[in-house]
This record gives structure tokens, C-alpha cells and sequence, in this order.
């Protein structure tokens, strides 16, 4: 799921790309994904 927001990101899918990550996270937050979402959160100014 970490890989399909990263593609969804650079589709510029923000929202759905948000949407897999947290649901990444849920499932293994040993990941660093949460440091990732806030990166991409500030990339795009959100």
C-alpha cells in the first residue's frame, strides 16, 4: 500500500495517495510511514 500512494502521489492523487498510506501505517507503524505523510503533507502545502 506504501508503494501505491507513492505512485498515486505522483499521479498527483493527493488525497487517495493519503488515504493508502494511513491505511499502511494502520498496518505496520514500523514502517516510518508517518514521517513520510508529513513530508509529502508539506510538499504540497497542506
Amino acid at each position: 500500500m506504501d508503494h501505491y500512494g507513492d505512485v498515486l502521489f505522483a499521479l498527483k492523487e493527493y488525497d487517495l495517495a493519503f488515504v493508502y498510506w494511513n491505511q499502511a501505517k494502520a498496518l505496520d507503524d514500523t514502517l516510518g510511514i508517518e514521517e513520510k505523510i508529513k513530508t509529502k503533507k508539506a510538499e504540497i502545502g497542506r
